[in-house]
């Protein structure tokens, strides 16, 4: 009971034909939980959203109501002067990426932006991976 999670999916997605690349979703979903909600107190949840942007795109929303990037990237800082961690699960993402642009000649469009709240402080972080359905 750490943290609470949704799993969403648009009610026109057919869910036996749409195919997402291996790992693709995992990696963001676990840096929301180790990096945006591990240091936050309270209420902490992690929503994920697989939707069609139109008929060539699925779109999974990943959003968390952590501490945000700067904060997680200061902690990491701090952190990282004592433990070497290499973090693999982005760079496995990118390289997926790159395989499925050679093999499909097609672009897997990745953004990363923070949630602020009505008082404009940062109040968790979103991303939105754009997959073609083509894969």
């Amino acid at each position: 009971e750490s943290f609470e999670y949704h799993i969403y999916s648009d009610e026109n997605l057919d869910l036996d034909e749409i195919k997402i690349p291996n790992l693709m979703v995992q990696p963001f979903v676990e840096n929301a939980i180790w990096h945006g909600l591990m240091h936050k107190e309270g209420n902490r949840k992690v929503d994920i959203k697989f939707s069609l942007l139109n008929e060539q795109a699925l779109v999974c929303e990943i959003t968390d109501n952590g501490i945000g990037r700067q904060k997680a990237g200061e902690i990491k800082e701090s952190k990282s002067l004592n433990i070497k961690h290499e973090s693999k699960g982005m760079q496995l993402v990118k390289d997926k990426i790159e395989v499925l642009r050679q093999q499909f000649g097609k672009d897997v469009l990745i953004e990363i932006a923070d949630v602020r709240n009505h008082t404009n402080e940062v109040s968790g972080t979103t991303v939105l991976i754009s997959l073609p359905l083509t894969y």
